[in-house]
């Protein structure tokens, strides 16, 4: 269920120009992040006032030496 209501909220934002995924409780993994992550309205994290297209494309693919990813 989680996975449609994404579908349908990630589809009225592409047809706005954004491409990317939406955050939220219905990921399950990292790996379920495709592109720059979105957030819902009202979210108030420093995280999504704060990441820009230019930092998660310089950073999307690090790990740090403990293996950890910015994802």
């Amino acid at each position: 269920m989680g996975f449609k209501y994404a579908s349908a909220i990630a589809s009225t934002e592409n047809e706005n120009g954004f491409d990317g995924t939406l955050m939220g409780s219905h990921l399950r993994d990292w790996d379920d992040i495709k592109g720059m992550p979105y957030f819902p309205a009202g979210t108030t994290s420093l995280l999504s006032r704060c990441l820009t297209k230019d930092v998660w494309e310089a950073c999307k693919d690090r790990r740090d030496k403990y293996g950890f990813s910015f994802k």
